[in-house]
């Protein structure tokens, strides 16, 4: 009798016993779990202040051709010669017939479009966007309002299936007639974009230091990227991206405060990629 009582009271404490490291291990199992919780929302917190950075891909258009393709209701095409004072616009048959776009195409518009070399980029290019992944995460497509651009980033918008957004808004291939008076509604769109965004947008020349660097003075402020390293931001006599160069990629950050961080140069050059 007396064992069965010793057995019973020994039970009774091995199942107490059993019990309280039972509840050691609950409640550890629970510190676990919150700790687990708590660095799994750290974690996520983290993740989401690093993706709050906007990606931009800066480029400028493709080839295009010397002879403008007349839209609307012109007859006649004209070519584009460069001085140094702007653009002249000249008959097919070398007769001027002015230094004014409404000289040349009247109240329709005269436009610059891709030659087969920029439309064969145009299309390279948005490819070589969607296999490098970045199109799965873009969130928008800018151009401005030069058909050039637009026909430039086309390719890549058809295949995200979204519209390419041109800057000014409401701007003509004629109004604004140089490239020039495209950076700062381009700049003002980047700045305006959600935190998080990635941005595809094609530009000019004369624009794509503006955006990156200083901006335009007195107009607008641009992203005050250094731009000083002539190896990675090529210049010519005008301190633009020299007229020859359609194969360079200039892809930065834009933090949640506005700051602005190169990351790189990406050489888009047709021969190294299609041989």
């Amino acid at each position: 009798e007396k064992a069965s009582l010793y057995c019973t009271s020994s039970i009774i404490r091995n199942i107490k016993t059993m019990n309280l490291i039972g509840g050691f291990v609950i409640l550890f199992a629970m510190l676990v779990s919150t700790s687990a919780r708590s660095d799994s929302k750290a974690s996520k917190s983290k993740s989401t202040k690093a993706s709050s950075n906007t990606i931009v891909y800066l480029f400028r258009h493709a080839e295009q051709q010397r002879t403008t393709t007349t839209l609307g209701t012109a007859t006649s095409a004209y070519d584009v010669l460069y001085n140094g004072d702007g653009v002249d616009i000249s008959a097919i048959d070398g007769d001027t017939i002015g230094s004014n776009y409404d000289d040349a195409c009247g109240s329709t518009h005269c436009a610059e479009e891709l030659n087969p070399l920029g439309l064969m980029r145009a299309s390279m290019l948005g490819q070589w966007f969607q296999d490098k992944g970045i199109l799965s995460s873009t969130t928008d497509v800018f151009a401005t309002s030069k058909r050039r651009t637009q026909q430039t980033v086309l390719p890549a918008a058809a295949l995200a299936e979204m519209t390419v957004q041109t800057f000014p808004v409401d701007g003509t291939e004629l109004d604004p007639q140089s490239a020039r008076r495209t950076t700062c509604p381009t700049i003002d769109a980047i700045k305006n974009v959600s935190n998080g965004s990635q941005i595809l947008v094609a530009s000019h020349t004369s624009a794509i230091y503006q955006i990156m660097g200083p901006g335009v003075e007195e107009e607008c402020t641009g992203f005050g990227i250094d731009i000083s390293n002539d190896d990675i931001f090529p210049k010519d006599d005008r301190g633009s991206v020299p007229r020859a160069e359609y194969g360079f990629i200039w892809k930065f950050s834009i933090d949640a405060e506005g700051n602005a961080h190169f990351l790189k140069r990406i050489d888009f050059k047709l021969d190294l990629i299609t041989g």
